[in-house]
């Protein structure tokens, strides 16, 4: 069986999830969210725990799958690089998380590599993944008279965001 809860989990909503866990006799756990490590190893003493999200491998509290983000993001814009895109935004979430941080180092890296300054208007990090916020966002950096050729939007949702936004202003 699988069950997913979309909750955040925290010291706050620990309790119920920890009930939850007990009554749904759960087995095992992949956690897409970032969880604070202090409830990691509460969670991880309930049952088997693999963390997807936000987590730094070298702690070894929990098993965890992960990505270079720094390297992937490098990719991205060696790829902007390559279609001749040098005018390129970049729209996450909080630099609270340390997938967001390393997205944006990449990505300044790639622009460095591009000899292309950062635009400081174009870097936006919205307090949380939400469509409706991007959307607003993006509009607003496409009605710029110097507007970008790109975007590098750290989710889906994001992109989404950023071409619908474009489709608005009918901008291809």
């Amino acid at each position: 069986q699988l069950l997913i809860l979309q909750e955040h989990i925290n010291q706050n909503t620990f309790p119920a999830f920890k009930k939850l866990l007990r009554d749904a006799k759960i087995s095992g756990l992949i956690a897409l969210n970032h969880i604070e490590s202090d409830v990691l190893g509460k969670i991880n003493a309930l049952a088997p725990l693999v963390q997807c999200c936000d987590y730094d491998p070298a702690s070894r509290q929990v098993s965890s799958v992960s990505l270079d983000d720094v390297k992937a993001a490098k990719q991205v814009m060696d790829y902007f690089a390559s279609l001749g895109r040098r005018k390129i935004a970049f729209l996450s979430g909080s630099l609270k998380y340390k997938d967001n941080r390393c997205r944006k180092q990449g990505y300044l890296m790639g622009l460095s590599d591009m000899g292309v300054e950062p635009n400081d208007s174009w870097m936006v990090h919205l307090p949380e993944i939400n469509y409706n916020m991007a959307l607003s966002t993006a509009t607003q950096i496409l009605s710029q008279p110097n507007r970008p050729e790109a975007f590098f939007a750290i989710s889906d949702l994001f992109a989404s965001a950023v071409v619908n936004a474009a489709r608005r202003l009918n901008i291809r």
